[in-house]
């Protein structure tokens, strides 16, 4: 599923193709024309849910709705809110549930 190939660095190419037309492909034939990303592994397979769905209906647009930018300025204004930023020895630390070279290269300009 989805979660193996974004664990795996496997975000795009034949095999996420393929993985991710099954599961798009009935959103598509039900007439969806937006598809919200609501896991925290989907945003790493936009570009191919993207390229998948237009392929599945060149005459028309689907919408892809990516929430994690917003969910990610919304923590950061509560951690301002409650100070959690401003103390002593505040650090980030990211982590993943698979393989994080992924994750490390996304976020190596933080």
């Amino acid at each position: 599923g989805f979660v193996e190939l974004v664990e795996k660095g496997n975000v795009s190419g034949p095999e996420a193709e393929s993985i991710v037309e099954k599961s798009v492909r009935p959103l598509i034939d039900a007439g969806a024309d937006t598809i919200v990303l609501g896991c925290t592994h989907y945003p790493f397979l936009s570009e191919t849910i993207s390229k998948v769905a237009s392929m599945l209906v060149p005459e028309r647009p689907v919408t892809i709705i990516d929430p994690a930018p917003a969910v990610a300025k919304h923590l950061y204004e509560l951690m301002q809110e409650h100070d959690i930023i401003k103390r002593e020895g505040f650090s980030l630390s990211l982590h993943a549930s698979g393989d994080d070279s992924l994750l490390n290269r996304m976020t190596e300009n933080l």
